[in-house]
């Protein structure tokens, strides 16, 4: 019987969805390249997958994201962005966001003429405002679930 993922397992998954290689997860989750191989074993045996691709088709059916613990309650993230190719939002965190429990995305810009934007989902606004990879979404919860990653003391990182 699968069961719904965790938001790590989530976050993972979706990395493994846009094609990002185990390093550039490991290193956007702040964590071992070994726990990202670790949550790929967990999510294909939660959602009773052959493969990690096959997990990937199981979790976009609509039934299989009402589930997910993303869905249930709202998550804070902000826009990081290390290099400003529009010369207008400088660098560093340039906006705050919220993904809602059906979703929908609001981000709210910094900087002296703040706005705030609502978007259909994550992927429309990472879309927008992604600049190929110059803006990252760092996700508020991200270091709270990393610290049972965190390799102990005397183990290669």
């Amino acid at each position: 019987m699968p069961r719904p993922l965790t938001t790590r397992e989530a976050d993972v998954l979706r990395y493994v969805a846009q094609g990002l290689s185990t390093h550039n997860i490991a290193q956007a989750l702040r964590c071992a390249e070994s726990t990202v191989h670790a949550t790929r074993s967990r999510i294909i045996r939660a959602l009773g997958a052959r493969s990690i691709d096959h997990a990937i088709q199981i979790h976009n059916q609509p039934n299989q994201r009402e589930a997910s613990p993303m869905s249930t309650q709202p998550r804070l993230f902000h826009l990081q962005r290390d290099t400003d190719i529009t010369g207008v939002s400088g660098t560093g965190t340039v906006a705050h966001g919220v993904q809602w429990p059906d979703g929908t995305v609001t981000i709210r810009w910094a900087g002296d003429r703040p706005s705030t934007v609502q978007w259909a989902s994550i992927d429309d606004a990472e879309a927008v405002h992604g600049h190929g990879g110059h803006t990252r979404i760092i996700w508020a919860d991200a270091p709270f679930l990393m610290l049972a990653s965190r390799p102990t003391e005397g183990t290669a990182q």
